[in-house]
């Protein structure tokens, strides 16, 4: 029983139930037909694809001040993954009208708890990713699950910070 092994494992069982239901109208193809998985909580490293398709790389665009260092840096595994495995299973629970359309919705469901908790790539301690510099080296992040409203976050852009509602 969930509820007896703690709320953590409430809550565990709670994601996979979301996950879960939004597989079902993802095989739909159809993209206004979808579950809404908004969480009152994120895992504050914001990304967005850059490249050409065939070789797109998942950069880091804000952050926490703390994690400010890892603005620029390429996403290439979570929880241990290499990207492109992951990548199949956020798809599986993205509804969109064409494939193209997955690119635009990976990096907001790859920061939302319900989602990755409830496909098992995120866990109590939050989202471990693995980034790579510029100059080839990796090292390994974990971020925390924090509250979604008035969160500041470091831009790569302006190198300042800014309050954002996430996603």
């Amino acid at each position: 029983d969930a509820q007896a092994a703690g709320p953590a494992a409430g809550r565990t069982l709670a994601d996979g139930m979301v996950t879960g239901m939004a597989r079902l109208p993802a095989t739909v193809g159809e993209g206004h037909t979808a579950l809404n998985a908004s969480p009152d909580a994120y895992f504050p490293l914001v990304t967005r694809w850059f490249g050409p398709e065939g070789s797109r790389e998942l950069r880091v665009v804000q952050a926490r001040a703390v994690d400010a260092a890892s603005l620029g840096d390429e996403v290439i595994a979570v929880a241990g993954r290499p990207i492109a495995m992951v990548l199949p299973l956020l798809d599986a629970c993205l509804s969109v009208d064409h494939p193209n359309g997955l690119a635009a919705q990976e990096p907001a469901a790859l920061i939302n708890p319900r989602i990755v908790r409830g496909l098992g790539l995120a866990g109590a301690a939050g989202l471990a990713v693995t980034l790579r510099r510029p100059d080839a080296s990796e090292y390994d992040l974990v971020v925390p699950e924090v509250a979604a409203g008035g969160l500041a976050l470091v831009d790569a852009r302006s190198g300042s910070a800014m309050e954002r509602d996430l996603p």
